[in-house]
């Protein structure tokens, strides 16, 4: 983040509570996660098909895609527990 932004501008864009704040997260938050080393997801979505795109463009390749866990097989292993 210290080089998207500068220190002594962090606390204009992190601290104020308007429209545009939100805007300047969703962009922030946007060239972080496709300039990072890896990817996690929490959901696949709009979001998420940009970033990979992104990604993949500029071969920053590495997106670790969790897998989808549901309620029954994940409580089968813990049902001793469960009365």
């Amino acid at each position: 983040m210290d080089d998207l932004i500068p220190e002594d501008k962090k606390a204009k864009f992190l601290n104020s509570e308007n429209y545009w704040d939100s805007i300047v997260e969703s962009v922030i938050d946007f060239q972080v996660c496709s300039q990072s080393d890896v990817f996690v997801p929490l959901m696949s979505g709009l979001f998420y098909y940009s970033i990979a795109g992104m990604r993949i463009a500029s071969g920053r390749t590495q997106i670790l895609v969790p897998s989808r866990v549901t309620a029954s097989s994940f409580a089968s292993d813990y049902s001793c527990y469960c009365s």
